[in-house]
């Protein structure tokens, strides 16, 4: 009887103890100071931060471009990338739409020819394919063109065999 009676109150005192909050040590609560470094939602919100239109000008995006990019003249990876291009006076983001195709097999021979240069860990010399591409936009597109910027540029490093 009083083994029955002591596992009633073992039990009955079960659910109580399970329901309060756990011991808070003194001050307070403990309280992490690292930041954890895979904050996807951060991350997210810069990427499409950067593919937001520019609060002023003229300028037309063209679609992705994949380029190799190499380190000490071995390809190790690819970029992908967006060019916008910046018009000036004379020439209308439609101009730049119908010369697309043309302008994009420009590029694709620009970056096989001379490959974006591995700069880091997940970087490439932008200012250079930028300066490059630009010249190729200016080939086709005129002086119209005032500048190019490479949106993105994720990279995707080869596995080694």
């Amino acid at each position: 009887m009083i083994r029955a009676l002591a596992i009633a109150l073992v039990f009955s005192a079960a659910p109580a103890a399970l329901a309060a909050p756990p011991p808070q040590p003194a001050g307070g609560p403990i309280m992490s100071n690292f930041a954890i470094p895979n904050d996807i939602e951060r991350r997210l919100d810069e990427i499409a931060a950067e593919f937001d239109p520019p609060e002023h000008g003229t300028y037309a995006d063209l679609p992705m471009l994949t380029a190799p990019v190499v380190e000490n003249g071995r390809m190790v990876a690819y970029a992908f990338v967006r060019p916008r291009v910046r018009l000036g006076d004379g020439l209308s983001d439609a101009e730049v739409h119908r010369n697309a195709h043309v302008i994009l097999d420009r590029y694709v021979k620009s970056v096989h020819a001379r490959p974006f240069e591995r700069t880091g860990s997940e970087a490439f010399d932008r200012a250079a394919a930028q300066e490059r591409l630009l010249a190729v936009t200016r080939e086709v597109m005129g002086e119209g063109a005032v500048s190019l910027e490479l949106l993105g540029g994720d990279m995707r490093l080869m596995r080694r065999r």
